[in-house]
């Protein structure tokens, strides 16, 4: 790393005692070189000086005059045995005196001493060099202190994190760096000064966990401590290096939020219940599902922004109502609260009902909410291994089961049979009743809405019907053409709003009329009716369901006979194309 070239001057010393130090080999990253002065004006001064002077020619070549010319850096010895002369400033002035002997071995070992000593005060210099810029250029508080626990030495992320100089530090103990009185200091929770005592004691390294107040705030540490030990094994003092972790902590709770946490409703999401079921391993689970109620056709009407407001509504009001739940956006509208270990379902039920309730009349309160409630599904089992899809799909079913029967319910698994033996609704049970319903809907509801806005809104129609119900008839009886009629209508109810009317057209077609709905969006409706009936399990044979629809919007000032006339004729080339097809009024092809 370093290399020394010791420029060795010679004033009044024998060619014996010279020819003695030159026989010295030379120390590792040295070389010398010997030269004879005969004025002080050849003193070499390149590399590092070495002045060796007889005491018989200090008059000649006095101290001071040789000190001055190579500083602080030169050596200056004086090789004699008589020292009475000399005085305490002139012994000052010398860093070694050397014996005047023509003894070879003691001419070799005293030289051989010097010069290694010399580069053992270069290799120590190096060493510290090595030492202040490792802990320097880290950003770790490093800090070296006594066995009375004052500091000694410091790094300038130490100096940075105390804000003071590395001379005022220097002797001071932990109170007064830190600012702070042994009192406040017994009466916190910091443990600095006790884990040093910690550490003295296990007479090894150790790792804490530990807060320190400083300009910027309270500061949490990871810090590691060791002792140093003299020679004799004595400690004598402590090394310690904390790295500050406060931003580390908070960044990683970041990553933690950003992988487990839903960003918009801060709820835990579907991978943070995965990682959280496999660390519950087995035991009793009670789970609800929630699910909005026509949150499609909230954002289809009022946007997305309307629908974010939705959610994050349902995850404030989620984490106030179970806080001892653990609350889960699962995707989309639909969220989940988990209960781990034994819940006692007739005291969570009365809960979950009560936070339906605040939902819905919150979303009440909002013009553009208004729309909104939220459907449940319940179930409590003893899971093995983390294994939730089994629960999950009971409260599934439990959750369409609230969905076909009225919606803005909660219903639990084992009461989905009886739930779904009750009676399908309609609405208009006869065609008269639904022809006089769709006729007030033409007329007095498009007066209404022109009267409110200004403008006619979109209000359409379409007309479902229930393709395979002969064959049915034929190949099962009546009885079972009545349980398919009943689960088209309890479909339907499922995929409609409260404000959108059902009455029955005939034995087998229902109509259905969308208030402020477009064609586009009556189309989705009708995608998700056709939808739910295709996977229906009814059929003994395992056959699929299969329905026809058409679609009308309703034109201004249109009667409604012709209305219905259009929206026949629509089905008529639905039905003529094909079963479970879909024809739009005024679109050329069923698809």
């Amino acid at each position: 790393m370093y290399h020394v070239n010791l420029t060795i001057g010679l004033i009044g010393i024998p060619e014996d005692v010279i020819l003695d130090w030159k026989l010295v080999p030379t120390e590792p990253r040295y070389t010398y070189a010997f030269y004879m002065v005969k004025d002080l004006d050849e003193i070499q001064l390149a590399g590092q000086p070495l002045v060796i002077l007889n005491q018989t020619m200090i008059d000649e070549y006095p101290l001071p005059v040789i000190r001055e010319k190579i500083g602080s850096v030169g050596k200056l010895v004086l090789w004699d045995n008589d020292y009475a002369s000399l005085s305490e400033a002139d012994m000052r002035l010398l860093d070694a005196c050397w014996p005047a002997t023509k003894n070879s071995a003691l001419n070799r070992i005293t030289f051989e001493r010097f010069v290694r000593r010399l580069r053992e005060e270069k290799d120590a210099w190096l060493e510290h060099i090595w030492l202040q810029k490792t802990i320097n250029m880290l950003p770790d508080m490093i800090w070296f202190k006594d066995r009375q626990g004052l500091y000694l030495e410091v790094n300038d992320a130490f100096c940075a994190r105390v804000n003071k100089t590395k001379e005022t530090v220097r002797g001071q103990d932990h109170y007064t760096i830190w600012g702070i009185s042994r009192e406040e200091y017994e009466s916190s929770d910091y443990v600095c000064v006790d884990t040093d005592a910690e550490v003295i004691k296990a007479g090894k390294t150790c790792i804490f966990d530990e807060e320190v107040m400083g300009a910027d705030g309270l500061r949490k540490l990871k810090t590691y401590k060791t002792p140093i030990f003299e020679e004799d094994g004595q400690i004598i003092g402590t090394i310690g290096i904390a790295r500050d972790v406060t931003e580390a902590g908070e960044y990683e709770r970041t990553l933690h939020d950003l992988a487990y946490r839903d960003y918009l409703t801060s709820l835990f999401n579907r991978a943070y219940l995965l990682k959280k079921m496999d660390e519950y391993g087995s035991g009793p689970v009670l789970m609800i599902v929630f699910d909005l109620d026509y949150f499609k056709e909230l954002n289809d009407h009022y946007g997305h922004q309307s629908g974010d407001a939705a959610l994050m509504v349902v995850g404030e009001l989620m984490q106030q109502e179970f806080p001892d739940g653990f609350n889960i956006r699962y995707g989309g509208d639909e969220f989940l609260t988990v209960f781990f270990g034994a819940s006692d379902k007739n005291v969570i039920l009365p809960r979950v009902e009560r936070f339906m309730h605040r939902l819905k009349n919150y979303f009440s309160s909002d013009k553009d909410l208004g729309c909104l409630t939220v459907s449940a599904g319940m179930h409590c089992q003893t899971i093995t291994d983390g294994a939730i899809d089994l629960l999950f799909s009971a409260c599934d079913k439990a959750l369409y089961a609230a969905k076909l029967h009225g919606r803005n319910r909660v219903v639990q698994y084992e009461d989905i049979d009886q739930v779904m033996s009750k009676p399908a609704i309609i609405q208009f049970e006869s065609r008269e009743a639904t022809e006089k319903m769709l006729q007030r809907e033409i007329g007095v509801l498009g007066h209404l809405r022109v009267a409110r806005t200004g403008v006619a809104e979109a209000v359409s129609a379409m007309l479902v019907f229930a393709a395979d119900l002969p064959e049915i008839e034929t190949k099962y009886g009546k009885a079972l053409v009545h349980q398919v009629i009943a689960g088209v209508v309890n479909i339907i109810n499922a995929s409609i709003r409260d404000s959108d009317k059902l009455g029955r057209w005939s034995e087998e077609t229902f109509l259905v009329v969308l208030p402020a709905t477009d064609v586009n969006a009556a189309v989705r409706v009708a995608e998700r009716i056709r939808h739910h009936i295709k996977d229906l399990d009814i059929l003994p044979d395992g056959q699929p369901l299969s329905v026809n629809c058409s679609i009308a919007a309703i034109r201004p000032n249109e009667d409604y006979k012709a209305f219905s006339q259009r929206l026949e004729d629509a089905l008529t080339k639905a039905r003529q194309a094909g079963k479970n097809l879909l024809h739009v009024e005024d679109v050329s092809s069923p698809k």
